[in-house]
């Protein structure tokens, strides 16, 4: 279909625009569509990231945790602690045991 123009200007700036290529009806998204996606990118990395942050928190954790019974490995009987001594939750522990 043909569209006429009043004024010279108004065909250049349509001679600009691209011609539409044919594409499968399947590779078609709408914005709202692409923009989920893109949403759920974002937030996939945003879990990936503060995952690998609580991960990094909790090595560091066991890792103290490791070096405190070394530690109470080496001291002396009277100073020693039971391992189920060794409880950093008091809490919790007490509702496991009910």
């Amino acid at each position: 279909m043909e569209i006429s123009f009043d004024n010279q200007s108004e065909r250049n700036e349509l001679a600009k625009i691209p011609e539409a290529q044919p594409c499968n009806i399947n590779d078609l998204q709408t914005v709202t569509e692409r923009m989920v996606i893109e949403f759920q990118k974002h937030n996939e990395k945003r879990k990936r990231d503060f995952r690998n942050e609580i991960m990094r928190e909790l090595n560091g954790i066991k890792e103290d945790l490791r070096g405190l019974l070394d530690t109470n490995e080496r001291v002396t009987d009277i100073e020693q602690l039971n391992r189920d001594e060794f409880v950093i939750d008091i809490t919790k522990k007490n509702k496991l045991e009910k």
